[in-house]
């Protein structure tokens, strides 16, 4: 056995790779211009829910590309928008729905011993509120409340700048009670 308990085959491996000087590039973009059925077509998508990435993978061009497209044709934007608030909604409505705890239509489905169909059992489900759905629903829409990071100003006499003047006079008055500390 080797010096330091190397097994044989043990250690770096050459890389394959070195020294080829290929230069790494994006795979082409295959060209596509704007026109204005794609506005309809990105705001459907959207709509079921599509990210810009997906937007992107559908049209086959970069998201760099969708970026541009909503900068430079406001129809595309407002495509965009239009297509997004309806799900964002809906996710509003669920986050909602359970932060503050909800109940639904369920059925629990029994095969009993002997029978020769299941048996369905109709019945509401209680489901209880989210103190984590809760907490982030206050966050975003109670911010000054319930935010995590809180501000803490220091002024000085009537809301003004603090002096050094207040700062001597602050710790003066601290360190005599009722006369000279000294």
């Amino acid at each position: 056995m080797a010096r330091g308990g190397k097994r044989p085959g043990a250690g770096r491996k050459p890389n394959p790779h070195k020294g080829k000087k290929e230069p790494i590039a994006p795979a082409p973009e295959a060209a596509r211009t704007y026109d204005p059925t794609v506005a309809h077509q990105a705001k459907k998508l959207c709509e079921l829910g599509a990210t810009d990435i997906e937007l992107a993978d559908f049209f086959n061009v970069s998201v760099r590309t969708i970026y541009r497209w909503s900068i430079e044709f406001p129809e595309f934007c407002h495509a965009l928008r239009a297509g997004k608030e309806a799900p964002d909604d809906r996710v509003e409505r669920s986050l909602y729905h359970r932060a503050v705890g909800f109940s639904h239509d369920a059925v629990k489905i029994f095969m009993p011993a002997g029978a020769r169909a299941p048996v369905y059992a109709p019945y509401r489900e209680y489901v209880p509120p989210d103190t984590a759905a809760a907490s982030l629903w206050l966050r975003n829409r109670r911010k000054d409340e319930w935010r995590d990071k809180q501000s803490h100003e220091q002024a000085g006499p009537h809301g003004g700048p603090i002096t050094l003047e207040a700062l001597l006079m602050a710790r003066i008055k601290r360190k005599e009670p009722g006369g000279s500390s000294q």
